[in-house]
């Protein structure tokens, strides 16, 4: 025996599937997007002595083991530290350096393969 009002179940039961796909699609774009910094971490310069230098953290927190730095394109100290973290807003120093002006220093993040900050010390 066949019903009479059979036909409206696939558009209803279409509608469904369409809706849960786009839920599952935006959960996914979420997750993803979540993951991602767009900024990205931000160091500053604050000083430097003959034999250390003193960088700011402006964010985010950064592992002090996926830091290297490098003078005259040398690398000076790698990693900076073998466990801890760079809080936010807080100042890094790295010492048993030899810096003098003209040197071109760079603070790079290992993990990303990115250069944080570069100068030249004056």
């Amino acid at each position: 025996m066949r019903m009479e009002n059979e036909r409206g179940v696939s558009p209803v039961i279409a509608t469904i599937l369409l809706i849960a796909l786009t839920v599952v699609a935006v959960g996914i774009v979420a997750a993803f997007m979540s993951t991602i910094s767009l900024g990205g971490p931000s160091v500053s310069f604050v000083s430097y002595t003959a034999n250390s230098i003193t960088f700011k953290n402006n964010g985010p927190d950064l592992s002090k083991s996926d830091l290297r730095l490098l003078v005259n394109d040398e690398v000076a100290v790698n990693p900076v530290a073998s466990s801890g973290t760079w809080v936010s807003g807080t100042n890094l120093t790295i010492s048993d350096l030899t810096l003098a002006a003209g040197d071109n220093v760079k603070l790079y993040q290992i993990s990303m393969n990115k250069t944080l900050i570069e100068l030249t010390l004056t």
